[in-house]
């Protein structure tokens, strides 16, 4: 980490990084954390993407983007950091990808089980969406949903015999998507540690706050 007295910066520049750059992004973090390693994770089947894990700059509000590149070209230690972090989430998401579209492809044992579930609706025919988000609930771990989450009421009757089965596809397909969780975890713990010590060194030698009054 760059020392805050060798970067000659403004009080306002220090508060700026601090209020537009390091608590959005620290916030972030610490949210992934609340998931990482063991989960649930939220997975969109939409757009494919998670819902609350985002690269690092996604954190800052649009309008700070160049706060965000002027603050990282300054703090080596912070750049060294996120890079690992942006990475090991685009692996963590290519292997929850291909989780979810092994479970979705399985034509025995999970699709007989997610079949058996969703039967309980009394539908003959169910609509892909719907069939996608169990499948996203299952690869994400969720033992149980919350009650405005698409056809909690079916799931949450059936989770641990849906989650066995897709436990069990997963495994034989040797797709490890826990493994991913738990590096980006790791990796989650560095950065955010590295972002309270610059946090904690700008607001000692330059007076800035560390939270907005």
């Amino acid at each position: 980490m760059v020392a805050a007295e060798t970067v000659k910066i403004s009080v306002g520049r220090a508060q700026d990084w601090i209020d537009t750059v390091i608590n959005p992004v620290l916030d972030g973090i610490r949210r992934e954390l609340r998931f990482l390693p063991n989960g649930p994770w939220r997975w969109q089947p939409k757009t494919r993407s998670f819902e609350f894990f985002l690269p690092a700059k996604e954190y800052v509000p649009h309008p700070y983007g160049d706060n965000y590149d002027d603050f990282v070209e300054k703090y080596e230690g912070v750049r060294n950091e996120l890079g690992p972090h942006d990475t090991l989430l685009a692996a963590f998401a290519t292997k929850f990808e291909r989780g979810f579209d092994a479970l979705r492809a399985d034509r025995e044992s999970f699709k007989n089980e997610l079949d058996a579930s969703l039967a309980g609706r009394g539908r003959s025919a169910v609509p892909p969406d719907f069939r996608d988000w169990f499948v996203g609930y299952v690869a994400g771990g969720f033992e149980r949903v919350p009650d405005y989450y698409v056809g909690h009421d079916v799931y949450n009757r059936r989770a641990d015999r849906l989650l066995a089965t897709g436990r069990g596809v997963l495994a034989r397909a040797k797709i490890d998507v826990a493994g991913f969780a738990r590096k980006l975890a790791d990796q989650d713990a560095k950065l955010a540690t590295q972002l309270v010590n610059v946090r904690r060194d700008l607001a000692d030698h330059y007076g800035a706050r560390v939270r907005p009054a």
